[in-house]
Parts: C-alpha cells; sequence; structure tokens
C-alpha cells in the first residue's frame, strides 16, 4: 500500500478513537445543508464515506440506494449504522462494474487522493452510467477562511484546478458556494464560530463549494 494511503487510514483511525466513533468533518448540520443541495438519485457510490455522515442526510433527503467504500475498516465498522455493506476498497482501483451507479459522490475526498487524483477521476467516471453525474464538495482555497494547513499529500482545492481536472475527463463541471455558519475544519479549533465576525466572514467567503459534474459533448464521445 502506498505510504500516503496508509497515512489516510491512520488519520482516520485516530480521530475515531479521539473523538469517540463518528467524526464530523463539518457540522451535523452541514453535512444536511449540503446533501440538500446536491442532486443525487439512483445507486449512489458514496467515495471516501468515512463514518456515513453524508450517507445519513443523502439517504433521508433522497430516495436513493447508498454503497458506501472507503479505506478504513474501523470507519466502516461505524458507518453500518447508515450504511447496510460498505464495502473497503480503494478509490484507485474501485471495486465495481462499469456503469454501474447513476451518482458518484465524492464529500470531501478528493483532496485526500491529490497523488492518484487522476486515476480516481477516471475510475469515477467508468462506474458511473451515461446520464449520471457526479457530485463532490470540498473545501475551497479560494477563499480567505480556507484552513491552509495541509499535509503531504493533501490540501484544499482550487476551483480553477477542480475545473481543469473535470474538463480534461470531459465533464462539464459546476461549483456553488455553500453558505452556512456553523462549519467546522478538521483540526481547526471551533474559533470560526465563537466569534460575531467569523460567523459573518464566514458568510462573505463561504470556504467550502459544492459541485455537479456531468458528461460534456467529449465525454459523451468517450467509449
Amino acid at each position: 500500500m502506498d505510504d500516503w494511503k496508509r497515512a489516510e487510514i491512520e488519520k482516520q483511525e485516530r480521530m475515531i478513537a479521539e473523538r469517540g466513533g463518528h467524526y464530523l468533518v463539518v457540522s451535523d448540520e452541514g453535512y444536511r445543508a449540503i446533501g440538500r443541495s446536491l442532486p443525487v438519485k439512483g445507486r449512489v457510490l458514496d467515495l471516501g464515506c468515512g463514518t456515513g455522515p453524508f450517507a445519513k442526510w443523502l439517504g433521508q433527503s433522497h430516495a436513493c440506494e447508498i454503497v458506501g467504500l472507503d479505506l478504513s475498516v474501523k470507519s466502516l465498522v461505524i458507518a453500518r449504522d447508515v450504511l447496510a455493506d460498505p464495502v473497503v476498497g480503494d478509490a484507485v482501483h474501485l471495486p465495481f462494474a462499469d456503469a454501474s451507479f447513476d451518482t458518484v459522490f465524492c464529500g470531501f475526498t478528493l483532496h485526500h487522493v491529490l497523488p492518484a487524483i487522476d486515476s480516481v477521476l477516471e475510475e469515477c467516471a467508468r462506474v458511473l452510467r451515461p446520464a449520471g453525474c457526479i457530485c463532490l464538495a470540498e473545501e475551497c482555497m479560494d477563499s480567505p477562511m480556507a484552513n491552509t494547513h495541509s499535509e503531504d499529500h493533501e490540501r484544499p482545492l482550487h476551483k480553477a484546478e477542480l475545473h481543469a481536472w473535470f474538463s480534461d475527463l470531459g465533464f462539464d463541471l459546476r461549483l456553488w458556494p455553500v453558505r452556512h455558519r456553523f462549519f467546522v475544519t478538521p483540526g481547526v479549533p471551533l474559533y470560526r464560530i465563537r466569534t460575531l465576525a467569523n460567523r459573518v466572514l464566514a458568510g462573505l467567503f463561504p470556504y467550502l463549494v459544492a459541485g455537479l459534474a456531468r458528461r460534456g459533448s467529449r465525454g459523451a464521445e468517450r467509449p
């Protein structure tokens, strides 16, 4: 296993131990706001599902079948509270047949797989049905409220690079800001929401984006 993948597993399992089970990248209300804003449908792959916080709200907001996948076995044990049969697997080599999902959902996943981003997105496209879509949520470096802490293999993303990655794949990507004052970033204290000033700043400069990608004309031509 690659070192960066091993580091991701260790990080997730450390967070589980420190926070007593479920860990939230954003608040529960934040997951609900993002889940409601995305047009997930049909059979959904929750890529990098972790302990299942997005699956909880996607399942409540949309009529869909959710399949969760993650590298961390300990995370998936907890995810069983909201996912019937989560899968231990690698986003670089998805253990699913071609065209087997209507929606691929990447909730705070892409910044964790930067060393293999091209392969991960190609795999997402492979398992997606022709009329399907890729939905995402990510922290955005374009906002002054972004968390600038980063590790060797992960960091917040720029909108321009998201557009470039999906364009290279033959997808048209639409991004929009998620305005919500109760977001919490991993490793960062709740100072973001403890003061009125930071609440106002988070509203003016939302540091999270949601996105929807569909195959464009070039993507539709691919075999």
